[in-house]
């Protein structure tokens, strides 16, 4: 399995995991990003990853990944989700070895 793949599913999930309407505003940025609508998110995502050039494709999930951490933390579905202190990120390489 590519590392793209795993991205794009790790991706999916964060996605699915926020609330309306930042779900949608999410997915229309994503389209943007793609330059085509999204019919099936975690499969144009994987699409999308495995064209983007290696160093692009690093860059983008690096990015998007903590764009989505701050969005789940504010926006997410998952009520347990305050805490008093923020853990810090994991990188990239770190979610991808799990």
């Amino acid at each position: 399995m590519a590392s793209y793949t795993q991205a794009a599913q790790l991706l999916t999930q964060a996605i699915e995991g926020l609330d309306e309407p930042y779900r949608e505003n999410t997915v229309r940025w994503l389209e943007r990003c793609m330059q085509h609508p999204v019919g099936s998110l975690e499969e144009d995502l994987r699409d999308f990853l495995g064209d983007l050039h290696p160093v692009v494709r690093e860059s983008f999930l690096l990015h998007t990944h903590q764009l989505l951490e701050d969005a789940l933390y504010y926006f997410g579905r998952d009520l347990t989700r305050v805490q008093a202190r923020r853990e810090p990120r994991p990188s990239l390489s770190q979610l991808l070895a799990l």
